[in-house]
C-alpha cells in the first residue's frame, strides 16, 4: 500500500524585508522542528523512495534537515513549479511519482498542502482530518495511505492515517 507524506516546510523568517518570498529561510523554531520530523520519519517510516521538494529556499532548508535524520536518502527531485503552485499542480506531480515507488514525501506550502490532504482524504470525521483542517502548520505533516497507483491518486482515494505537529513530538 503506497504512502504519501505532505509535509509543510517548516517555520521561515521574516527578517529581512530584503529577500522574496521565496528565499526566506528557516527561523529558529524552523531549525529545531524540522529534524525533529526527520526523526519521527526515520523511526515510522523506514524508508523513502521519493522526495519532491520545493524550490524555496526554506523548503530546501527542511528537507536537508529531515534527510540529515533518515537511515537513506531517497531520490530528491527539487522543482519551482512546487512553490505555491495550487493543490492541482501539487497532485500532477504526484501522479508523476516512479510506479515502483511505495513511499513518497513531498514539502511543499500552505495553502496548497492542506487544500491537497483534505481532498484526496476519504475519512470525513477523523480527529486527524479535525486538526488537519483548522491548521497546517509548520513542519505538519499529514500521512496518507492509498491502494492504487500513483497516476490514480485522486479526491477521496486516501486515507489520513496520521496528521503530526511538532508540538506533539517534542
Amino acid at each position: 500500500m503506497p504512502v504519501l507524506y505532505l509535509l509543510r516546510h517548516a517555520k521561515s523568517t521574516w527578517e529581512n524585508a530584503g529577500l522574496s518570498d521565496h528565499d526566506r529561510p528557516l527561523n529558529e523554531r524552523g531549525l529545531h522542528a524540522a529534524p525533529m520530523i526527520g526523526k519521527w520519519l526515520r523511526e515510522n517510516a523506514p524508508s523513502l523512495d521519493q522526495a519532491l521538494v520545493s524550490s524555496a529556499t526554506r523548503a530546501q532548508e527542511t528537507w536537508e534537515l529531515v534527510a540529515a535524520e533518515l537511515k537513506t536518502r531517497p531520490a530528491v527531485t527539487i522543482d519551482r513549479s512546487f512553490y505555491l503552485a495550487g493543490q492541482h499542480q501539487l497532485l500532477a506531480a504526484l501522479r508523476m511519482v516512479d510506479p515502483s515507488a511505495e513511499t513518497c514525501l513531498m514539502i511543499a506550502h500552505n495553502p496548497d498542502l492542506q487544500q491537497l490532504a483534505l481532498s484526496l482524504s476519504d475519512d470525513l470525521q477523523s480527529k486527524g482530518r479535525r486538526s488537519l483542517q483548522k491548521k497546517f502548520p509548520t513542519a505538519g505533516l499529514a500521512v496518507l495511505s492509498f491502494h492504487g497507483a500513483w497516476s490514480d491518486l485522486d479526491t477521496g482515494s486516501t486515507r489520513l492515517t496520521d496528521f503530526i505537529r511538532p508540538r506533539d513530538i517534542s
